[in-house]
């Protein structure tokens, strides 16, 4: 259940399909939100199954749009984030490097390395358009809170049918924050793929406001990417280790003991299934 797009709008998305059929989807319901069907549909592939197979394991696979552009959230998601990003990359990027430092997220004599060239500085952008810098910020932390919203339904649904403790749970992502929004980022990113130059800045800054909104397809500005890489240099795409080091969550209550500690050992995506696999008997 999704599409096979590599964007899609997460308010009215295109051909969405069940299996291998295209599913005739000319409307969607009010407040329809993409990352919140995927959860759903989720948890009703394990109530049907639940249904007919009482014990029987099941591989539960959601993969999350988001936060991929087009940047789209939701208002009430939105309106949490006003205002957080206004202090501009330059600062939150070293304030988050020392907050990882702090969490024991990462080894205290790791240096942050020197801002992308690519990436101006917070305080050489013009002054008249830092709302709407801001404002992709914004709405990327408000894809990412809805993800944690739905990951949070998803668990409570399965410490209610008794089963939290015996499965295991990994939240991990394709990729680092990406280049390719520019250094003010974009309203339309669509705009790219036809070929099409970026909109004069009056214009950027006069739909400013609607980022976010169904009526965008934004991406943030590179500045933000290299924030979301911390503390890591490049992008996706490169193969510098912004670009595909990541953070990977286990849960597995009924077998991982010291919940919230920190692991130092390399991990590669073809490490998981056959993990999992195993763990599975």
């Amino acid at each position: 259940h999704g599409f096979m797009e590599g964007e899609a709008h997460f308010f009215f998305p295109a051909n969405l399909m069940a299996d291998n059929q295209v599913l005739r989807t000319d409307t969607f319901p009010p407040g329809y939100y993409a990352t919140d069907d995927w959860t759903d549909t989720g948890i009703r592939y394990v109530e049907d199954l639940r249904a007919s197979s009482p014990d029987k394991p099941f591989f539960l696979y959601i993969a999350n749009n988001a936060p991929h552009a087009p940047l789209q959230a939701k208002p009430a998601d939105l309106a949490k984030y006003r205002g957080r990003y206004d202090a501009g990359w330059s600062v939150l990027r070293v304030a988050r490097h020392r907050r990882q430092i702090e969490m024991g997220l990462i080894p205290p004599d790791t240096i942050l390395p020197p801002s992308d060239p690519r990436a101006p500085r917070w305080e050489d952008t013009d002054p008249a358009d830092r709302e709407m810098l801001a404002r992709h910020m914004e709405c990327y932390a408000a894809m990412i809170d809805c993800i944690d919203q739905n990951v949070g339904k998803l668990t409570a649904f399965l410490e209610r049918i008794g089963e939290l403790d015996n499965t295991i749970i990994l939240l991990t992502s394709d990729n680092g924050g990406t280049d390719a929004g520019g250094p003010a980022g974009m309203f339309n990113n669509n705009r790219r793929y036809m070929g099409l130059a970026p909109p004069p800045k009056e214009v950027e800054r006069a739909t400013a406001h609607d980022l976010g909104s169904p009526r965008s397809a934004s991406l943030y500005p590179t500045g933000w990417g290299e924030v979301s890489n911390t503390p890591f240099p490049s992008f996706k795409t490169y193969t510098g280790a912004g670009g595909r080091r990541v953070a990977c969550v286990v849960s597995w209550p009924a077998r991982i003991r010291d919940a919230g500690a920190v692991r130092r050992q390399f991990v590669h995506v073809t490490d998981v299934m056959p993990t999992l696999l195993d763990l599975a008997g």
